[in-house]
Parts: structure tokens; sequence; C-alpha cells
């Protein structure tokens, strides 16, 4: 234990810890998997449903990264021009790049249940 779990009399903390650890623990084991949550649908079934899904997240993001980058550049960008177009399109870029790392996370969480 550290010195930090020491620090309250009695050992109040660690027990605290311990009692928060348990939980959480048993918490993993009755929440359901990816697999369960699917509605019944196979594991030749699951990979391709969740790319799909990503993909119709996909305009969802990339419209608010631009949505976002739009606003962003009418305040930093007063002039117009080229820098508005280039901050635009940084806001649709990460757009993109978080509805790609949320189905690559999906999809993670999703083939570590399977070993």
């Amino acid at each position: 234990s550290s010195r930090a779990d020491q620090t309250l009399p009695g050992g109040s903390r660690t027990r605290r810890t311990r009692a928060i650890r348990r939980a959480t623990s048993a918490q993993k084991r009755t929440m359901p998997s990816k697999l369960e949550t699917m509605g019944g649908v196979s594991s030749d079934e699951a990979v391709p449903k969740t790319i799909r899904q990503g993909l119709e997240r996909m305009p969802l993001y990339v419209g608010a990264g631009l949505a976002v980058g739009g606003l962003a550049s009418l305040v930093l960008a007063r002039g117009g021009g080229a820098s508005r177009k280039v901050i635009t399109a940084f806001g649709g870029g990460a757009g993109l790049g978080s509805a790609w790392t949320r189905c690559s996370i999906d999809l993670e969480e999703l083939l570590e249940e399977g070993k």
C-alpha cells in the first residue's frame, strides 16, 4: 500500500480503496460483453456490423468537426480567405480521425472478447 493510502487514521483509506476495487471488478464481471449487446448477432456478423456502425457514424463526426472548425475559423481568421478553409478542413479531419478511432476501439473491444 502506498503512503497516500496510509494518510487517514485507522487505515480507512486503504479499506475504502479495496472496497472500490472489489466493486469495480464485480461490475466488470456483470457487464455484458459487446457480443451480448449486439442482439444475438453471431461473431461472424459482429465485425462487419461494427464496421458498418463506424461508417454510419463517420458523416456525423465529420460534420460536427466541420461545424466546429468553421466556427473556430470565424473567430481565429477574421480576414477570411485560405486560412478559414484550412481551419475548417482541420476540423473535418479531426472529426474523421475521431470516427476512425472510435471504430478502431470498438473493433479492439469486440476482438478481445473473442479470445
